[in-house]
């Protein structure tokens, strides 16, 4: 059977080949940091871009400055600017845009509570009158769309799915909270992209954490049909401390980059 390319992938490739040539960094001797806070926030989980026999990355670039450049030539293509994003290091007051993307219920891993949730973030970071970003799904969106949408917010959070590709096209100093469902724990997947491209990555099991490991290594492991159950399972956030924690990390993570660190 002829394989059929998505239209995400389809424009991806597009806009790469009307690009002139540009160039990678390539640094094979470069050393992802390490920036754990998994301490201080108890049942949130960090990634690193280490590479292990056990758990080896499902997205790997040699430099994140590889995805600088890559997201740079993508915006350019659409004509997003320095000044027409609202994403990124403005100058040294400026603070981060949280945007929640959420998936349709029919698609599973639906965030049920997300209102819940919002309303959560927005007493925490005082943001009455200044919303959190949120968008219902990526469904029928363009890949242009979808770009615009990352390019105007700093900290994604967004229940595990393929909408959370888009992780490449946050500004720098972008981070990544990450919602699972019940059974469902896969972190090093989108969370090696994250980091691959210069992100923070924080993930969250959504359901009780006590049957964790058990739920898990059920539907994990025991089939592929358990597997793919677990993927159609919506997500209630039972931890809203932890969800608020994960993403106060992410901020203050990207005020320390913005203001001291590589600002774009």
């Amino acid at each position: 059977a002829k394989f059929k390319q998505s239209s995400w992938a389809k424009d991806f490739v597009q806009v790469l080949q009307a690009q002139p040539p540009f160039h990678l960094w390539l640094d094979q001797n470069f050393t992802y940091s390490s920036m754990s806070v998994q301490g201080a926030l108890p049942n949130v989980q960090d990634i690193y871009m280490q590479t292990t026999k056990s758990v080896p990355p499902a997205f790997e670039m040699a430099h994140p400055q590889d995805a600088e450049e890559l997201r740079t030539v993508i915006w350019r293509h659409y004509s997003i600017t320095r000044t027409t994003r609202k994403g990124g290091c403005k100058d040294s007051k400026s603070r981060p845009i949280i945007g929640f993307l959420n998936r349709k219920p029919s698609s599973g891993r639906h965030v049920v509570n997300y209102q819940a949730t919002l309303d959560s973030l927005s007493v925490a970071f005082g943001r009455k009158d200044d919303p959190i970003d949120y968008l219902e799904s990526f469904d029928g969106m363009s890949f242009q769309e979808q770009v615009t949408y990352m390019s105007n917010i700093d900290i994604l959070i967004s229940p595990h799915g393929a909408q959370v590709t888009n992780t490449a096209f946050l500004p720098t100093c972008g981070g990544v909270l990450e919602l699972f469902p019940k059974g469902y724990w896969a972190p090093h997947y989108f969370g090696t992209l994250a980091r691959a491209t210069g992100h923070y990555h924080f993930s969250i099991y959504s359901d009780d954490h006590n049957k964790k490991n058990e739920d898990v290594s059920y539907y994990m492991t025991t089939s592929f049909e358990t597997r793919t159950l677990a993927r159609t399972f919506n997500v209630t956030v039972t931890d809203m401390k932890g969800v608020v924690d994960a993403t106060k990390a992410l901020v203050d993570r990207w005020i320390q980059c913005c203001r001291y660190g590589l600002v774009h």
